[in-house]
């Protein structure tokens, strides 16, 4: 398995209620001797109910480096969830975890300023 390192950084803006968590921050991924920096805003919130926990996010993920050179004009889009819950035919020792990843490239809105970005006339 090859090695693998991520790690976030420079922490910029945080916003926190007892469920949800407002935040901006760098992240830095190394991966077979490459290394990959982002650019990173996301809104995670917590739902407690009677037999489970689900905690969901939204993020926008901006990569600003790859390999030491700068990137531009890519961004993308997260979505998901994880639900963590007692399993009905198992002791209560145990917990059922289920996760959901939705990442798909998005346009950055900074690349609408100029209109021939999306029209090319």
């Amino acid at each position: 398995m090859p090695f693998r390192f991520l790690y976030h950084k420079d922490l910029q803006n945080v916003e926190t209620t007892d469920d949800t968590i407002i935040e901006s921050f760098g992240m830095e991924l190394h991966a077979k001797g490459t290394q990959a920096d982002y650019g990173v805003k996301q809104i995670v919130r917590r739902y407690v109910e009677e037999n489970r926990v689900v905690i969901v996010w939204r993020s926008y993920i901006d990569p600003v480096s790859f390999a030491g050179k700068p990137v531009y004009g890519a961004q993308f889009q997260e979505k998901g969830y994880l639900v963590v819950r007692r399993p009905r035919a198992m002791s209560t020792r145990f917990a059922l975890l289920q996760t959901c990843y939705l990442i798909s490239p998005a346009l950055p809105i900074r690349s609408l300023s100029d209109e021939r970005s999306v029209t090319d006339d």
